[in-house]
């Protein structure tokens, strides 16, 4: 990158890291500012040799490269075969574009499959539990189901993010087939995207069960 010249066989930066204690919040581990990556390159990469960055966010975020240029192939696909709006297509491109500007390559990720999701269900109660299936696996969720309990769908944090459920009386509005959904954080929304209660009625959208 240019912005710092490393010496392989001492180990060490030849000149000093702009980034100090001070400016880091008395963050002890700027303290060698000379050092590379807090003298641990196992766990830390520092590739514009200002800044050091855990490993694994590196390959969270190279993972999300690959994944969007998936998704965007996936979204041409849908435009020429007509199964996808273009317009809507604009939209969620433009949502998840604000969305890396607030939460980063992750967070696009993850609030744009959720999106996709949430956009097969109709409030109506129209909305087939085959279709949304189909959709959850389509984005990468995980299918999972014990005996006699409801089909739920996976991340890759081990997040329920879709649950179809036959129905029960434990909420208002639930005793017909309904679907909740979570976000990656665990919190229950609507199809659209809104936090939601668990006794909210746009916590039990109605569907038509046909699997």
């Amino acid at each position: 990158m240019q912005a710092r010249y490393y010496d392989p066989v001492i180990g060490r930066f030849l000149s000093i890291d702009p980034q100090t204690m001070l400016s880091q919040n008395l963050d002890p581990r700027f303290f060698n500012r000379y050092a590379y990556t807090f003298n641990d390159p196992i766990n830390w990469t520092d590739p514009n040799g200002e800044c050091p960055w855990c490993a694994v966010i590196a390959v969270i975020y190279v993972a999300d490269k690959i994944y969007g240029a998936y998704d965007a192939a996936q979204t041409a696909k849908g435009i020429a075969d007509g199964s996808i709006d273009p317009v809507d297509a604009a939209v969620e491109q433009g949502a998840s574009q604000l969305g890396g500007l607030i939460a980063g390559p992750i967070g696009r990720q993850v609030g744009k499959r959720g999106a996709r999701v949430g956009k097969t269900i109709k409030p109506d109660g129209s909305s087939k539990a085959s279709d949304i299936a189909a959709k959850a696996e389509e984005v990468g969720f995980t299918p999972s189901q014990t005996k006699n309990g409801p089909l739920k769908f996976k991340d890759e944090n081990g997040v329920d993010r879709v649950t179809i459920k036959s129905g029960s009386d434990r909420a208002p509005g639930s005793s017909g087939s309904h679907v909740e959904l979570k976000d990656s954080n665990g919190q229950r929304v609507s199809p659209s995207g809104d936090p939601v209660t668990r006794k909210s009625p746009e916590n039990h959208t109605p569907i038509i069960e046909d699997r």
